[in-house]
């Protein structure tokens, strides 16, 4: 079941999550960006995976590397479910899930596969 927290910020595209993203680590404030996922890392993982979204950010960019250089730029509009990220060193192993709930997109997890 999902944890729907209305407080919670919705997306309309997947370059307003990235934005988001990208403010949480301007302002260095995991818990921001933690809190706007239904289901937050553990303990063990929020630090680190913060400080990949942030070095990202600072190599990169997270909109070039998670939007693929600008080839996403919509949610697809019959899934209920969506992921960026992905299994290369670019993204860093990063995966950002994201839920549409009464269509409103929201951060569903951010997580690291090993």
């Amino acid at each position: 079941m999902t944890n729907v927290n209305t407080s919670r910020p919705a997306f309309s595209t997947p370059l307003e999550v990235i934005t988001f993203i990208k403010q949480c680590c301007e302002l260095n404030d995991a818990t921001r960006l933690y809190d706007a996922c239904s289901y937050p890392p553990d303990d063990f993982w929020r630090e680190h995976l913060f400080a990949d979204l942030c070095a990202i950010e600072v190599s990169e960019t997270l909109a070039k590397i998670f939007l693929r250089d600008g080839q996403i730029t919509a949610f697809p509009a019959d899934v209920a479910a969506f992921k960026l990220g992905g299994h290369d060193q670019r993204t860093r192993h990063l995966h950002i899930d994201l839920e549409q709930v009464m269509g409103h997109w929201y951060l569903q997890k951010i997580w690291k596969c090993r």
